[in-house]
């Protein structure tokens, strides 16, 4: 892709590669849906995104974490502790939670049966318009992993991913400029 995509933790800080390892656990099981490679490849990559552009060790744990509540049973209170054992202060435990309670989406089709897919996207593009500004940039590195890797297995898929992708992108103007950028260019050669 652009050189950005590791898939080990090696270039974090202790804490980062703790919540690597609990983050692994947690996603053990889990493939990504087209390389059938561990999920949590997916997650080191938007890591390692979000290490290169902020050097933000808080912010690579919400990287890290941020698919942990609605892909996984794991509970608030375990990442709690978990954040604090690997040594975050109480401030950024808060924070990295914060921000993954963002990254989680809402307008899921489970709790939204009667919504199809483009309401319910609707729905959520306007709910990440107003997530914080990490959140969208954690957002950007989360577009930016998945974008090549549909556009490459999944033609038909990639064109409804690209189109909700675009729309995401128009609304979350909050993030990191420089990754922003990056991810509307990609988006936009697709």
């Amino acid at each position: 892709m652009i050189g950005i995509r590791k898939i080990t933790p090696d270039n974090f800080d202790a804490r980062a590669r703790v919540v690597y390892d609990f983050a692994s656990y947690w996603h053990r099981n889990q493939k990504r849906k087209y390389s059938k490679e561990p999920y949590v490849n997916h997650l080191a990559a938007v890591a390692n995104t979000i290490w290169t552009f902020t050097r933000s060790s808080p912010l690579v744990a919400v990287a890290l974490c941020h698919d942990l509540f609605e892909d996984t049973d794991c509970e608030e209170e375990v990442l709690r502790k978990a954040l604090r054992e690997a040594g975050y202060t109480s401030e950024e435990v808060g924070y990295i939670i914060r921000l993954v309670w963002h990254l989680t989406d809402q307008f899921t089709k489970e709790d939204f049966p009667e919504l199809n897919r483009k309401e319910r996207m609707a729905l959520e593009v306007e709910r990440l318009s107003t997530i914080h500004p990490d959140a969208q940039t954690v957002k950007y590195a989360d577009i930016l992993d998945n974008q090549p890797d549909i556009a490459k297995n999944d033609p038909h898929f990639s064109i409804v991913f690209t189109r909700e992708a675009k729309a995401k992108m128009k609304v979350m103007d909050k993030g990191l400029p420089e990754l922003r950028e990056l991810v509307n260019e990609v988006i936009n050669r697709c």
